[in-house]
């Protein structure tokens, strides 16, 4: 039951929950965004693959014996300030001279929020590449 004075949040507030980080709120991605963000994705994946990185090293990272050499070589691939940049539509150049723990703060929730979507996106690449290498071994 509602208090007195109370305002209603939308159907769209409840399903999709923003986060709130220095006035700026950080929502699950929409469809204009997600395309928005792809390309940064993809040159991430394209670094990850240089550095010889798959998506099993990735399902590793939690494990304390191999987390911290996964992670010093995962963490300088993530384009943190591009993809913060492109979820809040806020130029490169503004993000770019926020202080570390502002950046941070904002990709961590970028990532709450979209994680699922973009490991979606990177198990799908990983298929995709095998398939066309599994096509191109036998032409």
């Amino acid at each position: 039951m509602e208090e007195k004075g109370e305002l209603r949040k939308s159907e769209g507030e409840i399903l999709f929950p923003g986060i709130e980080l220095y006035g700026m709120t950080v929502m699950p991605w929409s469809h204009d965004r997600f395309v928005a963000v792809i390309p940064v994705l993809l040159r991430m994946w394209k670094r990850m693959q240089a550095e010889g990185l798959t998506l099993d090293d990735l399902s590793r990272i939690t494990d304390p014996g191999e987390s911290f050499e996964l992670l010093e070589r995962l963490l300088p691939l993530i384009p943190v300030k591009e993809i913060v940049s492109k979820t809040l539509d806020v130029p490169l150049s503004e993000v770019e001279g926020w202080p570390f723990d502002r950046t941070d703060s904002l990709f961590l929730a970028v990532f709450m929020q979209n994680g699922q979507r973009i490991l979606g996106l990177l198990k799908n690449l990983s298929g995709l590449a095998g398939t066309i290498r599994g096509i191109l071994a036998k032409a």
